[in-house]
């Protein structure tokens, strides 16, 4: 079993590129040939307890835990800072080993995630509850399908959608809905300000699982972020919008890289 893809360990900047819940390093599969393209170093990992990674080592799947186990494998990987890329729950752990442990990161790419869920749109929340109750009522089939159509509702994503199914399935359920809970219970703003390496924010336009509202509070709270709206895409925008996406984070890495300013040359 192997939990890290890297296929360019001599590339240049290394990117950690962590996915959302329920899938695996598999899903940036449309990031690793154009960031290998670039010269870049992408290292895709499975966060604890998905994809090939075994569950953590301590009691329970807290996401201070796991941000460090994250943490103390990037420094395993490199001695050099990082960009992290973290989609939707990996977003999340970005934030939290961001605000742990600041010397192992050069910059972050945020796409369609959050520091809290407080506050957020009724809709939002209601979603997540409906994901919550569909796991103990329901079993992981019906959670996997109602993700599955919200993330890819359109025509011709079918593909999409099973594979999204398939990941889900193959997730440990406790450890799912584990994560769930932490992901309710998470609340990083009031430590936003702390942040001070570059971020970019970048947001799916009809993202219907992470609000706008609840993703401007990133915009906001991080001095030294940007955002970037990426058009006819959803919560999965690495997927729907790859090339989009793609580009952006390449012009981000170059422009950090270019500035010096966290990166060692």
């Amino acid at each position: 079993m192997n939990s890290v893809l890297d296929p360019n360990p001599s590339g240049y900047p290394t990117l950690v590129l962590l996915h959302g819940l329920g899938a695996s390093k598999d899903s940036w599969v449309f990031q690793i040939d154009p960031f290998v393209k670039a010269n870049m170093r992408p290292v895709a990992m499975d966060i604890p307890g998905f994809g090939e990674a075994p569950p953590p080592p301590h009691c329970k799947w807290e996401i201070p835990k796991v941000a460090g186990d994250l943490a103390r494998q990037i420094k395993s990987i490199t001695d050099e800072p990082v960009i992290l890329i973290g989609l939707s729950l990996g977003g999340c752990l970005s934030l939290q080993i961001i605000l742990d442990h600041p010397g192992i990161v050069g910059g972050a790419v945020l796409v369609n995630t959050f520091a809290s869920l407080r506050n957020s749109h009724p809709s939002e929340v209601l979603y997540f509850l409906r994901r919550g109750f569909s796991i103990g009522l329901a079993g992981m089939e019906k959670q996997a399908a109602l993700v599955a159509e919200r993330v890819f509702p359109h025509p011709g994503q079918e593909l999409y959608r099973q594979t999204v199914i398939n990941e889900i399935l193959a997730s440990d359920p406790v450890v799912y809905r584990r994560a769930m809970i932490e992901l309710f219970r998470l609340n990083l703003a009031p430590r936003l300000p702390e942040i001070d390496c570059p971020v970019l924010i970048i947001s799916g336009e009809e993202d219907s699982t992470v609000s706008k509202r609840t993703q401007e509070v990133l915009v906001g709270s991080i001095r030294s972020s940007t955002q970037v709206i990426i058009s006819d895409s959803g919560h999965a925008t690495p997927v729907d919008q790859p090339e989009a996406f793609n580009a952006e984070v390449i012009k981000f890495v170059s422009q950090v890289t270019k500035i010096g300013s966290n990166l060692v040359d």
